[in-house]
């Protein structure tokens, strides 16, 4: 017998959640608890040496780097814009991509 929730079923139950503090929390719990289907790394690994990479926080994602150059030191997207609060990051090259690359041209 397996025991546990699956991942479609965690997904389930977050969307049926109102936008508040529940759905907040359980969106919490499924990055930093299920190990298993969380595919970011700790914040404590990410590169400091300006290669971009994409960030989560518990409230958002974007693509960063970091920046200490004695105006701004943190995490930043953009030119100015600070990203709070990051618990995880992956690799841009890791990221899934919605598009498909087309097959060889036939010889």
């Amino acid at each position: 017998m397996t025991e546990g929730i699956s991942k479609e079923r965690l997904i389930a139950i977050k969307q049926s959640l109102p936008y508040g503090q529940a759905r907040l929390n359980l969106e919490r719990l499924i990055t930093t608890e299920c190990k298993e289907l969380d595919p970011w790394l700790p914040i404590e690994s990410a590169p400091k040496d300006g290669e971009e990479i994409q960030l989560c926080s518990i409230f958002d994602q974007a693509v960063c780097y970091w920046r200490d150059d004695g105006v701004m030191t943190g995490w930043t997207w953009g030119l100015e814009n600070k990203f709070l609060n990051p618990i995880g990051w992956k690799k841009l090259s890791e990221l899934p991509r919605s598009h498909k690359l087309l097959p060889e041209d036939p010889k």
